[in-house]
């Protein structure tokens, strides 16, 4: 198993250790733990058995398990975190805001709206996404595979 494998698995292991313990507080929990049992599964047979031939093989275990595991614990989040810990804090990080500057920040940005700006922005936060899957491709098609098992 390699470190990449390893540490996928802890951080999905982790999300489903607090799906369980929460399960009574979570609507979709049935849907979520089937989800995280599929990718759990799937990860722990690919790693122990190579039951497909290898053109199938290795871009399920090296790209598949990785960014379906990715996606579950993301859609998950929405649900699981609230269920940990429903007190909102919101309030106490805009305090925190007007603290620190003297004002709230998304207030005095408002001067700098513009819709082109706003397009601009978004495109930027969508990059958040896939900029990691793209790297993770980049340095896989180059043969990188250390700077890709590190990367992750």
């Amino acid at each position: 198993m390699t470190k990449a494998e390893k540490l996928n698995l802890f951080f999905v292991g982790l999300f489903f250790v607090l799906l369980l313990t929460h399960l009574n507080k979570i609507e979709r929990s049935g849907v979520l733990v089937f989800q995280y049992l599929l990718v759990i599964s799937l990860q722990l047979v690919l790693v122990r058995w190579k039951l497909l031939p290898e053109k199938i093989y290795n871009p399920l275990r090296e790209f598949i398990v990785p960014i379906l595991s990715v996606l579950v614990v993301f859609d998950s989040i929405t649900e699981i975190v609230p269920a940990v810990n429903p007190r909102d804090i919101d309030y106490l990080l805009a305090r925190l805001d007007y603290l620190i500057f003297g004002t709230y920040p998304t207030v005095w940005m408002e001067r700098f709206y513009n819709p082109y700006l706003t397009d601009l922005l978004i495109i930027g936060y969508c990059t958040y996404y896939f900029m990691p899957v793209i790297l993770g491709v980049v340095l896989k098609v180059q043969g990188k595979e250390k700077e890709f098992q590190e990367g992750l």
